[in-house]
């Protein structure tokens, strides 16, 4: 992975923004904005056949792209493996948008629709998508995937771009245990299902789920899609064991048990490398 630099002029805002705020002249203004928009770093990231880029602002953002290939190798070899040109991908709890835009990037008919309800996420998400000049290939959701319709609040970890762990309609991690929001924002959560049945969106070939916490709601609310043979994988993230709360862990086996009993076999299951507990399983049929 090659990283651009742009110039940082971070120190110079500092220095010289309060003064100049103070002349309140629009020009001033204006040369301060111009300079904030400049303080980004730009990765490009190498992989066979394609490039990558992503526009990052802050620490979280860079460790993403630093990591873009590296991170969770198994979601990479996921894409690579099972998903074919001219699929339909749900990716839910996109975040910035590495896995959309590296499957849309890799097969250029595919159509990938990026689930990210976090508002300081989906704009960014947004971002990597123009820059990758992706508008046709993904369309980016700021809805919360559950198991019904309903306006809630989602519970905000950090509020940062590029955070995880935000949860929609409670304020239980990813552990089960009970965490104070940074902030809580209005959201709108709807099911797979209803989506397809009430918006008319193309059925999913293949499911990326990676919420932190709502997995086995997501899935109820995708039952009819399941129970059809459009789906053909899924790889979800669940956190079962040692330092999981009882009920978030049961939660989770009884959802992988409702996957097999709708035809889905667990082929893989691998650490993520993230939490403790923290496993990516596959699903095929």
């Amino acid at each position: 992975m090659k990283i651009f630099y742009k110039k940082n002029y971070s120190k110079t805002i500092k220095i010289l923004g309060p003064w100049l705020a103070f002349l309140d002249n629009l020009y001033f203004l204006d040369f301060i904005f111009w300079l904030k928009k400049r303080c980004r770093i730009i990765t490009k990231v190498h992989a066979p056949g394609f490039e990558l880029v992503d526009h990052c602002q802050n620490r979280e953002e860079l460790f993403r792209a630093k990591r873009w290939l590296t991170k969770e190798p198994d979601t990479i070899q996921w894409i690579d493996e099972y998903i074919r040109d001219g699929e339909v991908l749900y990716d839910i709890g996109a975040n910035v948008g590495i896995y959309s835009i590296y499957a849309a990037k890799k097969y250029p008919e595919t159509k990938v629709f990026a689930f990210e309800p976090f508002c300081m996420n989906f704009t960014k998400l947004n971002e990597n998508i123009a820059v990758n000049h992706l508008g046709q290939r993904i369309t980016a959701l700021p809805v919360a995937l559950n198991d019904r319709e309903e306006i809630a609040l989602l519970n905000v970890s950090v509020f940062e771009s590029g955070a995880s762990n935000n949860q929609f309609g409670h304020s239980l991690d990813y552990t089960g245990h009970a965490f104070k929001p940074q902030f809580q924002q209005g959201a709108i959560g709807i099911s797979i299902d209803e989506l397809v049945e009430k918006y008319h969106m193309p059925k999913a070939n293949h499911i990326k789920i990676d919420v932190d916490a709502n997995e086995p709601e997501i899935i109820q609310g995708a039952k009819k899609l399941l129970s059809g043979p459009e789906v053909k994988s899924l790889l979800i993230e669940f956190c079962i064991g040692e330092g999981i709360t009882e009920e978030h862990s049961l939660n989770a086996r009884r959802a992988i048990e409702f996957l097999q009993k709708m035809g889905f076999r667990l082929k893989q299951e691998a650490d993520t490398g993230q939490f403790e507990s923290s496993k990516n399983y596959i699903f095929v049929r």
